[in-house]
């Protein structure tokens, strides 16, 4: 029953595919970091044992842009871009795309696919899960390859490769998720390639973003599959009758008469010892 309660994905983001990058920031749902914003505690866990200071910044976006690796040429990609503070602070820009409602990506069949080109200068690349109640899971990867690269996450997985770090605040409502993070950061002591975009000196840019998650119907149906599942189970023990012998549970085409029969039997030969003495005492009358 449950092969064919198999969870059908949602689209429920996928650009540039099917929004473009103005379009997904017009409406609302891709929104740039602010100076001064506040790290989520996943963030916190990542970037505080790197033992540098710390300055979140405020983030520049550049959509539908052409991006180019040094080998491979993009069109239509996110680039973003920030400040490196002179001070040498590691500084984190990000963008979020935020749901209009929020998305339950419980079960294992859901996705978060994305590419991303990091330039020589980005210290780490990340992402992160962000909860209804401002709680989090990330993913973080500490010196990317300088190249055009894609990636397949699991929200309900834990370190996966290439990711070098990986926290989930314990709490975390896997059924609630409002935002997806991505996080970059620099330094000012190591410069960035020139900005193709002639935004700030940091800068990288994302060619896809694509989520997957399971159909409602899909999990309502595997939910009604197991529930029938465990009634089927419930009536079997029910009609279970114990065989006399050995106590197992006979097949149910022998519950009627297999286990039956021998008392039965053993009943009749019963009647047939008592009747028996009387009727030889009338024959030898």
């Amino acid at each position: 029953m449950l092969s064919s309660a198999t969870a059908v994905a949602t689209v429920v983001v996928d650009i540039p595919a099917s929004t473009s990058w103005q379009q997904a920031i017009s409406a609302g749902n891709i929104v740039p970091s602010a100076n001064g914003d506040n790290l989520t505690q996943a963030a916190l866990e990542f970037y505080v044992p790197q033992n540098v200071p710390l300055a979140v910044v405020g983030a520049t976006l550049a959509p539908d842009v052409q991006i180019s690796d040094g080998q491979t040429t993009i069109d239509n990609t996110l680039a973003m871009s920030w400040d490196l503070p002179t001070s040498n602070a590691l500084a984190i820009a990000w963008w979020d795309y935020r749901f209009g409602t929020p998305v339950n990506m419980q079960t294992g069949s859901s996705m978060i696919h994305f590419s991303v080109y990091p330039p020589p200068g980005v210290w780490d690349l990340s992402l992160e899960l962000i909860d209804g109640n401002g709680r989090s899971r990330g993913w973080f990867r500490f010196g990317p390859a300088n190249v055009w690269d894609t990636f397949w996450i699991s929200p309900n997985l834990g370190l996966q490769n290439p990711f070098s770090f990986y926290w989930s605040d314990p709490l975390f409502d896997i059924t609630q998720v409002v935002a997806v993070r991505f996080d970059e950061s620099g330094m000012f002591s190591q410069p960035f390639p020139i900005n193709p975009t002639g935004m700030g000196p940091a800068w990288n840019a994302w060619n896809s973003l694509r989520i997957e998650v399971p159909e409602p119907t899909s999990l309502a149906l595997i939910g009604l599959s197991l529930a029938l599942l465990g009634i089927v189970s419930q009536h079997r023990r029910a009609v279970c009758r114990r065989s006399p012998t050995d106590g197992t549970c006979l097949p149910e085409r022998h519950n009627t008469s297999a286990w039956r029969a021998p008392d039965d039997q053993q009943a009749r030969r019963s009647r047939l010892a008592i009747r028996q003495p009387e009727h030889s005492m009338r024959m030898e009358r």
